[in-house]
């Protein structure tokens, strides 16, 4: 087996990475990932490929990021017909992030394209789970293994047989989420486990190879303390706005669920208790007169999981479920009292009250802007109840620390829960002690914002350049009662990169104004105000976890069973020589259970082929006589290939132009 590297080289984005077996002609990929935010993105992206893409059998996706498989439809619209093999849940996100990408002005490929993509679940796979090997192709196997990055996420480790009837791995990182099993810094998804087993090879991201968090990012409190004085902050004036630009994917549903815990555990009285409340008329018309539909009612019951028993008994005893009609002459379903005596009335008018079923006016209102979040976190809304397989409470990709972070007994309660949360298209709403969530399209998003007196509008991009998030920007930015709050990475030349200097320094992009398309805001009319809590949304692992990724192994591994070689890529050349340095450091200062590094490379644009069953890179001499050799066989099948389209082509004009020779 041997290996190439093709992307993520000297850069973080592009993730993409050849091996081949030359005994039986087998041609993979490890991720094709999409060069993003770089100025020669375009001309790296539509670059010629260093393989015929008819040829490559099949693709292991670690997770649905554009930089690991944003390529993916150029690939397909090339000629490649292989299976991808992915969990669920990263097919799922790839193919509405990809579908997302095709609608962008200059694309190099169409929604087509991505349709014709074949996504394989390997966790459906009869008798999966995760670290167990399964076959992918004759003598090769590969195990999953969740990274808590986004969901689906997945390290990938890759077992073959060599020549000499060896068994040999390699590990494939994708991205590292910061969550471990030990803590959750990011309480939606399970954290990561050391690897299994003991592989001979690492391909290790370097992202964040230098940087070491602080301590506070781990304790989810801070976060929620952050997020409470912000909101805290907003409900002192009226009028007042929220505006969090976030990712779509994964982000977006971090920050549902944060909020949730915000509004209704942190500040639930506080806001509760300043309530305006409707007089006792219009409680008495709504109950006597038009009564209260049933899915509002039902909806409302459903969420509020600390409503005692007996109140729920007391509602179905007081209030019956019966037909209607309402103005327009459409039967509807509502529910009224079962009898209008006083002392009926005066019960069902406390029991409603008690609900919360009445305002007219929201207090707060938590609005998501953004089709494709709202397509994406139905799927988290879905995947994130799915259970291992044979262990009914035990969540594939879930963090079990939802439970305990939301005071419940039952996991089945955290889906309940979750349900609610997570909706999946616009119009959906939840309604809450505290808040009301509302999904609506960009369209409609202002009008929306007219129903609450605080909104939380969450709205994509990230990085504020693009997508629905701009009205918002544009709207709110000059608005003293307005609040920004950066929640990710923003490149500096970005709006969101702009206003996190502004944050830090008080000064916007030393004077100039914020260009949105043809809108432009002046630095003097920008009265927002700025929060960042970025730092406390990062995905991916620090040098702390990168190191114990490469270090650690499940199970009892001791350094004399276990040495490793490691390739350090997905990072700028800083980041990848910082962490060479710490795993330098630690290989000298080993703890308990490290295993054995017996070499680090740094793969460059330059490099040639890995022979991984030796452990040597391929000679100049002999890579370049490969290399002719292989090129000259590639070009022998596209011209192959070439010839059968024109022969097809041919046929199908000779039919055309066959003659119809009518009976006499």
């Amino acid at each position: 087996m041997k290996i190439k590297f093709l992307g993520a080289i000297e850069r973080v984005t592009g993730s993409c990475s050849l091996l081949e077996e030359p005994s039986s002609d087998l041609r993979f990929l490890v991720d094709c990932g999409m060069v993003q935010g770089d100025t020669s993105a375009l001309a790296l992206n539509s670059a010629p490929w260093p393989f015929v893409a008819s040829r490559v059998d099949f693709v292991l996706l670690t997770h649905a990021h554009l930089d690991h498989c944003g390529l993916l439809p150029r690939l397909v619209r090339e000629g490649f017909s292989g299976q991808i093999y992915c969990t669920r849940f990263t097919a799922e996100l790839a193919r509405l992030n990809l579908l997302s990408a095709a609608a962008m002005p200059g694309c190099l490929f169409t929604r087509l394209d991505v349709e014709k993509l074949h996504f394989e679940h390997i966790d459906e796979r009869l008798g999966f789970s995760f670290e167990k090997p399964v076959q992918i192709a004759k003598g090769l196997f590969a195990s999953f293994q969740p990274t808590a990055h986004i969901g689906g996420a997945c390290a990938i480790t890759i077992r073959w047989l060599t020549s000499d009837s060896i068994w040999k791995e390699m590990s494939f990182s994708g991205d590292l989420g910061p969550n471990t099993e030990f803590h959750a810094a990011q309480p939606l998804l399970a954290g990561r486990r050391p690897l299994a087993g003991s592989p001979s090879y690492m391909l290790v991201e370097s992202t964040y190879g230098g940087r070491v968090r602080d301590e506070g990012f781990a304790d989810i409190s801070n976060r929620m303390d952050e997020w409470a004085k912000i909101i805290r902050s907003a409900l002192a004036s009226s009028n007042s706005t929220i505006v969090a630009p976030c990712f779509s994917i994964h982000r977006c549903q971090e920050i549902l669920l944060d909020l949730h815990a915000v509004l209704e555990r942190h500040l639930r009285d506080e806001i509760v208790m300043a309530r305006p409340w409707i007089d006792e008329d219009f409680h008495r018309r709504r109950v006597l007169e038009s009564g209260i539909k049933a899915n509002h009612i039902e909806r409302r019951i459903n969420v509020m999981h600390e409503w005692p028993e007996n109140r729920r008994a007391d509602f179905y005893r007081i209030f019956a479920r019966c037909d209607d009609t309402d103005g327009g002459g459409r039967a509807r379903r509502v529910y009224r009292p079962v009898s209008s005596d006083s002392a009926t009335i005066a019960e069902a008018l406390e029991l409603v009250r008690d609900m919360r079923v009445f305002d007219r006016k929201h207090r707060i209102q938590v609005i998501l802007d953004s089709p494709l979040a709202q397509k994406v976190t139905g799927v988290y809304r879905r995947e994130l109840k799915r259970r291992k397989t044979g262990s009914p409470d035990s969540p594939m990709y879930r963090n079990p620390a939802l439970r305990e972070l939301f005071c419940l007994e039952t996991e089945d309660q955290v889906d309940a829960l979750t349900d609610s949360i997570f909706l999946s298209k616009p119009h959906d709403e939840s309604e809450f002690s505290a808040y009301t969530l509302t999904f609506c399209r960009p369209d409609e998003s202002e009008e929306v914002m007219k129903n609450a007196d605080l909104n939380i509008v969450l709205s994509s991009s990230g990085m504020g350049d693009v997508g629905p998030i701009v009205p918002h920007l544009v709207r709110e930015l000059p608005r003293c009662e307005a609040t920004i709050v950066l929640t990710g990475y923003a490149g500096p030349e970005t709006i969101g990169g702009k206003l996190r200097a502004s944050s830090q320094s008080g000064s916007v992009a030393n004077g100039e104004p914020l260009q949105f398309g043809d809108e432009t805001i002046a630095v003097a009319n920008i009265r927002a105000k700025t929060a960042d809590l970025g730092s406390f949304y990062s995905g991916h692992a620090d040098s702390d976890g990168l190191l114990d990724f490469v270090f650690r192994r499940t199970g009892n591994i001791t350094p004399l069973r276990a040495s490793c070689r490691v390739f350090i890529n997905h990072g700028d050349d800083n980041k990848r020589q910082a962490l060479i340095d710490l795993i330098k450091n630690r290989s000298e200062n080993l703890v308990d259970g490290d295993c054995l590094i017996d070499g680090i490379e740094m793969p460059m644009r330059t490099s040639k082929w890995f022979d991984l069953d030796i452990g040597e890179w391929i000679p100049d001499e002999a890579a370049t006589a490969r290399d002719d050799t292989q090129s000259l066989l590639l070009r022998l099948v596209s011209e192959q290939q070439r010839t059968n389209d024109l022969l097809a082509e041919l046929l199908r004009l000779q039919r055309l132009q066959k003659p119809v020779y009518k009976a006499k």
